[in-house]
């Protein structure tokens, strides 16, 4: 029986779900997801049903189980395989991907940290953008394959698997963490919040659309789309309210409005800008 064909069955509740290895760090991390029902945000989905909840878990399992000396051709054609059988989409394993990079980078931390006298030494910005940088090179041959835009050669401004990317990201820098751990990091908070609090940490999410961008993993085009529905949103909140309606929408405004962050975004569109004027420079001449 393959790999694919257990976690279906398994899914659809027709074999038990086989034990879990307590080495493995993933296990006791509960899912990166942001329960935000009154989220009045519709181009941005924060919410994810039960249903989407669990496909998505399948298919960051399937990521993890993935021997790292194999080729990642196997782990994609795995990935289709089950998001076939649940009508899941390519945005769906993604994000799964995505979540999965994302424990293992903080997996590479956390066994770091051991070696610290100061555990929260270990989740500076610079140490996570380093392992973060080496997973996701591992794993660029997997988003090429699950990236249907780039696939067919697309212009689309944004697709949904690239913005689904950037949505992991943002919802695992969104999670909420309890007070005493913002206070006090060195208290060995979950993994979750360690990854939420490094990633809300200035210059991290920088370091995040960076990293995508330099690596093509995520195109400048969808990086700018997904700043103009979080502005485009942010906008809509204060002209409702004239303030954040709750501490989701503030602190998603101080993570968007992050200096660090704004000045990247600024490049972007300075470079797209270029870009479009020697495109117009180039039909003229072409046209002469």
């Amino acid at each position: 029986m393959t790999t694919t064909t257990t976690a279906r069955m398994i899914v659809l509740g027709l074999i038990p779900r086989r034990t879990k290895s307590p080495c493995r760090a993933w296990d006791t991390m509960p899912p990166i997801f942001i329960d935000n029902a009154n989220s009045n945000n519709t181009t941005i989905s924060r919410t994810k049903s039960p249903t989407t909840r669990m496909i998505i878990a399948e298919l960051k399992m399937l990521c993890h189980e993935n021997n790292r000396n194999n080729s990642l051709d196997n782990l994609a054609i795995e990935l289709n395989s089950f998001k076939f059988s649940q009508n899941a989409t390519y945005a769906d394993c993604c994000t799964g991907a995505t979540q999965a990079i994302l424990e293992l980078v903080c997996t590479t931390l956390l066994q770091s940290s051991q070696s610290q006298s100061q555990p929260s030494v270990s989740f500076t910005p610079e140490k996570f953008a380093t392992e973060l940088r080496k997973e996701l090179s591992h794993w660029i041959p997997l988003y090429t394959k699950l990236n249907q835009n780039k696939k067919s050669g697309s212009s689309a401004s944004a697709g949904s698997e690239e913005m689904a990317i950037l949505t992991t990201f943002e919802t695992t820098a969104l999670l909420k963490v309890s007070p005493s751990t913002t206070t006090t990091p060195e208290s060995d908070p979950n993994p979750n919040e360690r990854l939420s609090i490094v990633l809300r940490t200035e210059p991290s999410f920088r370091y995040v659309l960076q990293t995508l961008h330099d690596l093509e993993i995520v195109a400048e085009e969808t990086i700018l789309h997904w700043a103009g529905t979080v502005k485009s949103a942010l906008e809509i909140d204060g002209v409702n309210g004239g303030v954040d309606d709750d501490d989701a929408d503030l602190a998603r405004r101080t993570l968007f409005e992050q200096s660090k962050t704004q000045d990247f975004l600024s490049w972007l569109e300075e470079e797209e800008e270029t870009d479009s004027e020697d495109s117009d420079d180039d039909s003229d001449e072409e046209s002469e």
